[in-house]
């Protein structure tokens, strides 16, 4: 097979064997030095916009940040009035940055996080390496590890309603800990392209999704609940329209279900490797729990993708332009089948160029300080905000550098070495 002989000519050609080039793309990427290169030192600035004016990560924010609106913020967001009935709101943490350096409310970290733990030392990482590579002035915030959006707080959070005047501050999450830098960016296309090129007849003219039943309004699917979930609908249509779409549930993982019913009738299927998504024409994407978390692997991808109109948006969304990076269908899917029928008969050079663009997009923001300078500027577009200027207080202890950077593996080593020869001096410094 032509895929077989391409591939394995990528192999050669990057010195990779045995198990290696059974890999994902996404894994022989990964698995290849990322050399230390001039864009990986410290820079002497502050985090700037995107050129013409455009935010590095979105906001939205009417007005400034009283100290008052930032104390009432509660630990825990699910159960409190200030999250407004928010299904899939979780903790908040406190944190500060005086001086370029890290410190977070000891009465709010040492808490149980009920499994968030991980996920507050990995945000930990990306603030300590933004902090590492550019200058962010003195901040106090809220950064919580939630996937729901509630509008209203100044959070610093994974995702926020554009909707909402008062929608809160982005920065990335499971990006940093997946992330690749530039030299993994040419070898991940390049193997992609490889092994799935963007021909017509090499790619099944089919939209396809994957997925389970998270939803942002539903904290558990039960049986009264369960044909409301947005995701059902795309189930639905896969079994109404297979022709054109291949999407179904792989498992229920929200669920309280009394009965067998859900699952006889919306019986799930086999799962499928995000990879794989790349023998389709065409790749759906719909929000979860919050906004898309995939979109931002997606998106990395040679493959078009149809994607939910969703005012919840990552931190780099909101540069995803309609129609000429990505497409969309309707909010409540009631066009899907239309939209993928007409996607899917645009001509191949346009979905080639789409998926360029996609790439090209992905490459430029999503790549590891592509990810650091995005929360550099959000915490510094916080500080801009705030009515009042931050001070040590007695409940706060500092995060060494040091912590950096065990989640993000594909860093280069010298990177990390730097960031955590911080830490070393602030340990000297602290015990003199």
């Amino acid at each position: 097979m032509l895929y077989s002989r391409v591939s394995n000519f990528v192999c050669i050609l990057r010195g990779l064997v045995g198990t290696q080039c059974n890999s994902s793309c996404w894994d022989i990427a990964a698995a290849q030095q990322e050399p230390y290169t001039a864009q990986y030192h410290p820079r002497q600035q502050a985090p700037t916009d995107l050129p013409g004016g455009i935010p590095r990560s979105i906001w939205k924010w009417q007005g400034t940040i009283s100290r008052r609106l930032f104390d009432s913020v509660p630990f825990y967001l699910r159960e409190s009035e200030a999250a407004g009935g928010c299904q899939h709101c979780t903790f908040v943490l406190r944190y500060k940055v005086i001086n370029g350096q890290l410190y977070t409310d000891k009465k709010r970290r040492h808490r149980a996080l009920d499994g968030q733990e991980e996920e507050a030392a990995l945000l930990e990482e990306l603030l300590l390496a933004a902090l590492h590579m550019y200058k962010v002035p003195d901040v106090d915030f809220l950064l919580h590890l939630g996937d729901g959006a509630p509008p209203g707080l100044p959070l610093v959070q994974v995702n926020i309603d554009r909707g909402a005047p008062q929608a809160g501050f982005t920065l990335p999450k499971f990006m940093w800990r997946d992330a690749l830098g530039p030299a993994q960016f040419s070898v991940l296309a390049e193997c992609l392209q490889a092994r799935h090129p963007l021909l017509p007849q090499q790619r099944l003219p089919r939209a396809v999704w994957r997925g389970s039943n998270t939803d942002s309004r539903h904290a558990l699917m039960d049986e009264k609940n369960a044909l409301s979930i947005m995701r059902t609908r795309l189930h639905v249509y896969g079994l109404w329209y297979p022709d054109i779409i291949d999407a179904h549930y792989t498992a229920f993982a929200q669920q309280a279900f009394q009965t067998n019913c859900v699952e006889e009738l919306l019986p799930p299927g086999p799962p499928l490797p995000l990879e794989s998504f790349n023998r389709y024409s065409l790749v759906l994407d719909i929000d979860g729990n919050g906004w898309s978390d995939r979109y931002r692997l997606l998106a990395h991808a040679n493959t078009p993708v149809l994607k939910q109109a969703s005012n919840l948006t990552a931190f780099f969304e909101h540069l995803a332009a309609p129609g000429a990076v990505v497409q969309h269908y309707a909010a409540d899917l009631s066009d899907l089948p239309v939209r993928v029928r007409a996607v899917l008969q645009q001509q191949p050079a346009e979905l080639l160029r789409m998926a360029e663009r996609q790439q090209g997009l992905a490459h430029y923001l999503l790549n590891q300080v592509a990810l650091m300078h995005a929360t550099a500027y959000t915490l510094a577009k916080v500080a801009q905000l705030s009515q009042w200027k931050p001070v040590m207080e007695d409940s706060y202890s500092l995060v060494p550098f040091s912590r950096c950077c065990s989640q993000a593996k594909r860093l280069p080593a010298e990177f990390v070495a730097a960031v955590r020869a911080r830490g070393a001096a602030q340990e000297s410094r602290a015990t003199h």
